[in-house]
């Protein structure tokens, strides 16, 4: 029985980081998510604005499913794969930096992704592990009221 759940917390592991290299969930996210949202004209001051809360949105609805994802089947190992599916989505970013040289502002929007990204993941990792492990320590059994 231990193996069978090692070899599917492997592949899933493994589907994961591919989907990622992929750019599978976060294109279509990304577009369904732009499809909707009620942008400014081009030439409006909340242009920026408009398009950091679009990605905060996209990255929220990637991400936060994700965590859950995460922190239910690898436990303890959840925070090492969400820095994997980080650094995945790191080197992805870093790809398509080359399509925008002498472009600053597609280039400051792709790094807030990245950041957004790897922080959504691994302080959701982390926080949710933290609460969990908190909530059945036993020590904290003993000190509830």
């Amino acid at each position: 029985m231990r193996a069978i759940v090692t070899i599917v917390r492997s592949s899933l592991a493994v589907l994961l980081l591919a989907l990622w290299a992929l750019n599978f969930p976060h294109h279509p996210v990304s577009d369904f998510v732009g499809a909707y949202f009620p942008w400014p004209s081009s030439g409006s001051v909340l242009r920026w604005p408009a398009l950091l809360t679009e990605g905060a949105i996209v990255e929220g609805v990637l991400c936060i499913p994700t965590v859950l994802l995460l922190v239910a089947v690898f436990r303890p190992r959840a925070p090492l794969m969400a820095g994997l599916l980080a650094v995945v989505f790191l080197f992805r970013i870093a790809f398509e930096f080359r399509g925008y040289a002498g472009a600053p502002r597609q280039e400051a929007f792709l790094v807030y992704l990245a950041a957004a990204h790897a922080s959504i993941l691994l302080g959701g990792t982390f926080l949710l592990q933290r609460r969990l492990w908190r909530r059945a320590s036993p020590a904290s059994l003993q000190n509830a009221p």
